[in-house]
């Protein structure tokens, strides 16, 4: 299996059937979707479409992206959200530019094509902005730090010891590749407004990703 595609899942059966659909048109890929104590029909609706359900029943972003990687395939890993922000078929390009030397690649929400009512203020112009100026004194040189919508070999996965549960997760990743020197890529998407409720907890989790930073 050539591509894997991750889609951490905890109460999203607005967003994940049209999200399933679209992942399915891609060719040589397997589709996983984690399931992370969902009490809606997500898990029905993953079973409906055939894909593969991995259950975890500890609470967290961090812990349902690990879980998934564990199970993982397939030698290109897309871990995307299934809150219809992003379109699926963006990940043909991310597939593509890991087949085309780069170990990974991420989606830029900052490009001024973010739906109105996509993101909160505060993400937008004090928590983002925040983390990037950190994360740009450890050497990134990309404008996004916290996107659902990643592209990474399996094999670089393997070699890192991810521990985050949370939505600190993304810090944790970003932090592996910086010290691994592996090779970037930043493409622009469209980032569109959510389907259902976030889970995302301003200042709980962006207190998180910054006790990470403090302490790694």
């Amino acid at each position: 299996m050539k591509n894997t595609i991750i889609f951490p899942c905890r109460n999203e059966e607005q967003g994940l059937p049209e999200c399933l659909e679209k992942a399915k048109t891609i060719t040589d890929t397997e589709i996983i979707v984690v399931n992370n104590l969902s009490t809606d029909k997500s898990r029905k609706i993953a079973e409906d479409n055939g894909v593969r359900v991995i259950d975890t029943f500890i609470k967290g972003y961090g812990e349902t992206c690990r879980r998934g990687i564990e199970y993982a395939q397939g030698e290109n890993i897309i871990l995307v959200d299934c809150d219809g922000s992003y379109d699926i078929d963006e990940a043909r390009r991310l597939i593509a530019y890991l087949d085309n030397g780069y170990d990974f690649v991420i989606g830029n929400r900052f490009n001024e094509m973010i739906e109105k009512g996509a993101m909160p203020f505060l993400h937008r112009y004090l928590g983002s902005v925040f983390l990037r100026t950190i994360l740009k004194n450890r050497g990134w040189e990309c404008k996004e730090v916290s996107t659902g919508f990643i592209g990474i070999k399996k094999k670089w996965l393997d070699k890192m010891d991810l521990e985050c549960s949370g939505m600190e997760f993304s810090t944790e990743l970003i932090l592996n590749v910086i010290k691994m020197n592996l090779k970037v890529k930043e493409i622009d998407i469209v980032y569109s407004k959510r389907k259902g409720k976030s889970k995302f907890r301003t200042f709980i989790d962006g207190a998180r990703h910054y006790w990470y930073l403090m302490w790694n």
